[in-house]
């Protein structure tokens, strides 16, 4: 690498080090477009040279990571080979690496715990299905965006590498590439990874979160996988019981993928916001991926308390009562199976519809965790389906349109291109350029059509043009507009608002700069703004210096 330009990037800031190379923050010279740059460590770039075959492998999967389209995931756009560097190109997410939080705050609250695994299963199970596996997952790999919430949202980066920069190695022993105390014990062996060793990764990084830190395993390589319950007693058992399999040994005994997690964990937080016990579980006949012990012995035993033994009175005793207390029992396991019994669509509608009618977004909020994504996942077809994905698109146009407004109000970079491209035309219909607005409200449109990660400013772009139309209001053609903002700023520095007027050629010069057809009413804007900065020379006639 030479000084700071990789290929056609200007390296600016290194925003840290990992297990396979260090990242910098960087500028593409000819689209000037802000993107992080990482370049790989140069043991992992001698294996890739070292094969034509090799490099080739590794290029290809750059070229289809590019596929990789989901806001848990930050985007790929390629990378190459630069004198004696390879790199790769991906979104410059503002945020910080999970490690740093943990770092920094130690252990995580239980329900930003349950967030963010929930956030990563869901990146790494539509990676899998698309047949991308992460194979070196860690707390480093984790971005926490800047977002409008405290916690920020997740992000995963070097998806996949390490697969393809260990799997070329020298005949013998296995090397092996990422950070050892997330990879699986099989990738350790140097087996390459699998969907079961992300999931032994996400646990690890669940352990971390729930912990502040790292699990340790027997030493002697067998037994049981430490429990979390062992030094965070409070940790619920059903989640204590999801940690512990996915922490195990043989990858058979994990669950089979992120999606199986994710199953886990909606099972997870459903027992605890009923207050369910693993009994009450048990009894009421519930199929689970959990496995929980369901004896009190056992899971004394799983925290680590020993059961005083007491001696049970003659009147006391089970054998005695078992008569009488048969038809009690009946109806206790009626009531909980009754009582845990899933709210069916109409029941999950109302109350979502409810809240979605108070107009309050922290309600929003609720109905979407709640209500309409349930709906939506065991309803898809349903009754109501398209006014769930109504709400659903509306409270996700208000998070894009919130996140927006703080980046703008902080002055921040537009953080997505989605982001961007709204910003862009938005610019143009607050000066009120009603035509160029709508062609860029639908160039939006058109080009993200069909991107998760910008459906938010599909849809508010798309409410933009429907306004438009609802109002039908006939646009000026561009020319004639600009034409009539000259007049108005020369009108109103006739007048003596000289601030006012200078704010219209401002917006003219930086709006229209890249019209061809308006390159003389640009031209006039700007001869007006350096004439008004030297006093009067050029100005218009009747013009008040």
């Amino acid at each position: 690498m030479q000084d700071s330009l990789l290929g056609s990037f200007a390296l600016e800031q290194c925003l840290g080090s990992g297990s396979t190379g260090t990242v910098y923050s960087a500028t593409h010279v000819e689209a000037r477009k802000l993107v992080a740059v990482k370049i790989l460590r140069p043991d992992l770039v001698s294996r890739l040279v070292s094969s034509e075959m090799a490099m080739a492998e590794f290029l290809g999967h750059l070229k289809n990571l590019r596929l990789l389209a989901h806001p848990g995931i930050a985007r790929y756009y390629g990378g190459g080979r630069a004198d004696h560097d390879v790199y790769l190109v991906t979104e410059l997410v503002h945020g910080e690496p999970l490690a740093a939080r943990l770092a920094r705050c130690g252990r995580l609250e239980l329900d930003v715990v349950l967030r963010y695994a929930a956030a990563i299963c869901d990146a790494l199970q539509s990676a899998q299905t698309r047949g991308f596996l992460h194979r070196n997952l860690s707390a480093a790999n984790v971005l926490v965006t800047d977002d409008v919430t405290d916690e920020g949202q997740i992000k995963l980066t070097d998806f996949g590498i390490a697969g393809v920069t260990y799997g070329y190695r020298a005949e013998g022993a296995p090397r092996v590439t990422g950070n050892p105390a997330y990879l699986s014990p099989e990738q350790l062996r140097g087996e390459p990874g699998t969907a079961r060793s992300d999931v032994y990764a996400l646990g690890v990084l669940l352990f971390q979160m729930l912990s502040g830190k790292l699990p340790k395993h027997p030493a002697d390589g067998h037994g049981e996988p430490p429990h979390i319950s062992s030094l965070v007693m409070d940790c619920p058992v059903w989640l204590d019981a999801l940690v512990t399999q996915m922490l195990q040994r043989d990858p058979d005994k994990r669950p089979r993928d992120a999606g199986a997690v994710a199953v886990a964990l909606e099972e997870v937080q459903q027992n605890m916001a009923a207050g369910l016990g693993v009994t009450a579980h048990a009894a009421a006949g519930q199929l689970s991926l959990l496995k929980v012990p369901q004896e009190r012995a056992e899971q004394n035993q799983l925290l680590g308390r020993k059961r005083p033994r007491k001696k049970v009175p003659l009147y006391r005793q089970a054998w005695l009562r078992a008569v009488g207390l048969a038809g009690g029992i009946v109806l206790i396991v009626g009531a909980i199976v009754w009582g845990v019994w899933p709210p069916g669509e109409e029941e999950l509608f109302a109350k979502a519809q409810a809240l979605m009618a108070t107009g309050d977004v922290d309600k929003w909020q609720e109905a979407k965790a709640n209500y309409l994504g349930p709906l939506r996942e065991r309803f898809p077809a349903g009754k109501h389906a398209v006014k769930v994905q109504e709400y659903l698109d509306q409270i996700e146009m208000d998070e894009a349109e919130r996140r927006m407004n703080v980046h703008l109000r902080l002055r921040r970079p537009p953080k997505s291109e989605g982001e961007r491209l709204y910003i862009d035309a938005l610019e143009f219909e607050q000066f009120g350029d009603r035509r160029t607005a709508l062609e860029k409200y639908d160039g939006l449109a058109r080009l993200l059509a069909g991107r998760d990660d910008a459906r938010g400013y599909v849809n508010l772009a798309k409410r933009q043009m429907g306004r438009f139309a609802k109002e039908g209001k006939p646009p000026v053609e561009r020319p004639q507009f600009v034409e009539a903002k000259l007049a108005e700023a020369d009108k109103l520095l006739a007048e003596g608002d000289r601030p006012a007027a200078a704010k219209i050629w401002q917006s003219i010069v930086a709006l229209y700069g890249g019209y061809p057809e308006l390159r003389s009413l640009v031209e006039r804007a700007q001869e007006r703004l350096a004439a008004d900065e030297k006093g009067t020379r050029a100005l218009p006639p009747g013009a008040v210096p």
